[in-house]
């Protein structure tokens, strides 16, 4: 059963436009949602699920094609997380469907961890914590622990080890063309240290080596992000071009995951201490300076709205509550009635440069879309702890 809305005009205003946003995805033909992916019609499916009773009446058939496009997209698809056959895998283990699917799916990703890592660390394209968090989805089955002991061994061989710091570098090569070259900020992101921290962080349960270097990890954001630079909070560097470092302060681009990957310690450990402390920079970065693009959960609003509302209540600090607050209002004033979906237009910052894709436009999907923008909203209609999604996806 969903979680109740909260009282106040912000949670009425939020949740409307979760379900307009959703109204609108479940109106759009297969042909105008690309793929199966979570950048497509896996992506409206996880938000239908997630509203539950607050979803708009859609036709049985529309999830019907929702979920046979899933199905049929996990052979064809890249292992990847958020554009590929990892993120339909992760959705569908987590709606309990598939289960011959996603066997074949274990053995395949079994087989592809089974030697050396060469690959990146995060979760956007086929990088190991896209790996992890498949097979935290699938912790029910015997496959699903070892994918996530798999993980967490390989994170472990990839570390470098400082005293009681550790952190992990993806490379230039598993970096998007866009970003290399650029000041480094792999350290913060989520295609570096931040991921493997949170995934570690989640996959303690199941591994418990895996927390102490989780904490580790955590250290050295920790350290990093109390360095004073412009890079970290609070001021994207002025001429870069667009790519990974320009979103300072956002979720998948810079310090909000880094943040964000604090409080999944905190949230294994009980030690919310340094989350606390560098949540308040999140909360006091200037929102003009911070490089959030749009409203999308990667490079805009949505993302750092629903970090510190987690933050908020984690910690029940009121200085994490009101920034949350004041995210989730920027996200709804961007929304131009008319426009893209539901009102909101976005770019892809996680592109390739040259891609011809950065013209803010219409996008349905989880990490830099509609779908994700209306996750965000409902954990402003219903609280982040009421929302499972953020956990399993966001934050770890």
């Amino acid at each position: 059963m969903p979680a109740r809305a909260r009282p106040g005009p912000l949670a009425a205003a939020a949740l409307a436009t979760a379900r307009e946003l959703a109204r609108e995805l479940a109106a759009l033909d297969l042909s105008d949602l690309p793929d199966a992916s979570l950048r497509g019609s896996s992506g409206a499916w996880l938000l239908f699920h997630e509203l539950g009773a607050d979803a708009p009446a859609v036709p049985r058939a529309t999830v019907r094609r929702w979920e046979d496009a899933a199905r049929a997209a996990l052979p064809a698809l890249d292992a990847s997380f958020f554009d590929g056959m990892l993120g339909v895998a992760w959705l569908l283990a987590r709606l309990g469907r598939a289960s011959d699917e996603l066997a074949a799916v274990d053995a395949a990703v079994l087989d592809v961890l089974h030697g050396a890592w060469d690959g990146g660390l995060a979760a956007f394209g086929g990088g190991l914590a896209g790996f992890g968090s498949y097979g935290l989805a699938r912790l029910r089955a015997r496959a699903g622990r070892r994918i996530v002991a798999r993980c967490a061994a390989l994170f472990g061989q990839l570390a470098h080890r400082e005293g009681p710091l550790a952190w992990w570098s993806p490379g230039a090569a598993a970096l998007p063309e866009a970003a290399r070259g650029q000041p480094p900020a792999p350290l913060l992101n989520r295609e570096g240290t931040a991921a493997a921290v949170a995934f570690l962080a989640a996959a303690g349960r199941v591994v418990p080596s895996a927390l102490p270097l989780a904490r580790r990890g955590a250290r050295t954001l920790a350290c990093e992000l109390a360095r004073p630079s412009p890079a970290l909070f609070g001021a994207a560097a002025p001429h870069a071009p667009p790519g990974l470092v320009h979103g300072a302060g956002t979720w998948a681009l810079g310090g909000a995951g880094a943040v964000a990957a604090l409080l999944s310690v905190a949230t294994a450990t009980a030690d919310l201490a340094a989350a606390a402390r560098c949540g308040r920079m999140l909360a006091d970065l200037d929102p003009e300076l911070c490089g959030a693009a749009d409203t999308s959960l990667a490079s805009g609003t949505a993302g750092i709205a629903c970090v510190l509302q987690a933050l908020a209540e984690a910690t029940r600090q009121p200085v994490f509550a009101f920034a949350a607050e004041h995210w989730h209002r920027r996200t709804l004033r961007c929304r131009r009635p008319g426009a893209g979906i539901g009102g909101y237009l976005y770019g892809d910052a996680l592109a390739p440069a040259g891609a011809g894709v950065r013209r803010p436009s219409p996008r349905p999907g989880l990490l830099e879309g509609a779908a994700g923008t209306a996750l965000s909203l409902l954990c402003a209609a219903r609280g982040a702890l009421a929302s499972p999604w953020l956990e399993r996806c966001l934050l770890a």
